[in-house]
């Protein structure tokens, strides 16, 4: 039992937190800070202190992701960020597979492959395989969706002249006469 002597001492507690303030554009997308989902934006959080990884998701957009120290009592207002669109992505093949992809000049691989593609602008794609001539197509793919493309590539032939000795001599290719 306590009487009226008794001192009390008051503690005053600081908190293990701060304020994070953001948003997104667009909005609606999924908040989430050390995996764990929060809310949708635009949000007002208490986050504790610390290292703490900060996602926001939304179908149709790129992933954004960044680690940041949360010191506690210090308010964080990280804006409004701007989500970037998903990149489509272009599955192509050719006859005969095995060709050299090129988007843009640039070297991807050889078909059959998929590959991604920034949205919404045109990309050119070059098939390069020896023996066939090379084709071009102007390319557009739309965010978070996959477009299929097949090339039938055309071989490329060439004229050639002979002359024999004798004269008479039969002239074969691959078993079948041809010429004179």
């Amino acid at each position: 039992s306590r009487g009226l002597g008794d001192v009390y001492k008051r503690q005053v507690l600081d908190p293990a937190w701060a304020n994070v303030v953001l948003d997104s554009k667009p909005s609606g997308a999924e908040v989430f800070v050390d995996n764990k989902s929060l809310g949708q934006t635009p949000i007002d959080l208490e986050v504790l202190r610390g290292r703490r990884v900060v996602q926001l998701r939304k179908t149709g957009y790129k992933k954004w992701q960044r680690t940041f120290k949360i010191n506690a009592g210090k308010d964080v207002n990280l804006g409004e960020i701007a989500l970037s669109k998903a990149d489509g992505r272009l599955k192509m093949a050719s006859t005969p597979t095995g060709a050299t992809l090129t988007v843009n000049g640039e070297f991807r691989g050889r078909t059959p492959l998929e590959v991604a593609l920034a949205p919404d602008k045109s990309h050119q794609v070059r098939l390069i395989k020896e023996g066939y001539k090379a084709t071009e197509r102007d390319v557009e793919v739309e965010s978070d969706t996959l477009k299929t493309m097949t090339i039938d590539l055309a071989p490329e032939l060439a004229v050639i002249h002979l002359m024999t000795s004798p004269e008479e001599a039969e002239l074969l290719v691959n078993g079948e006469e041809r010429g004179s």
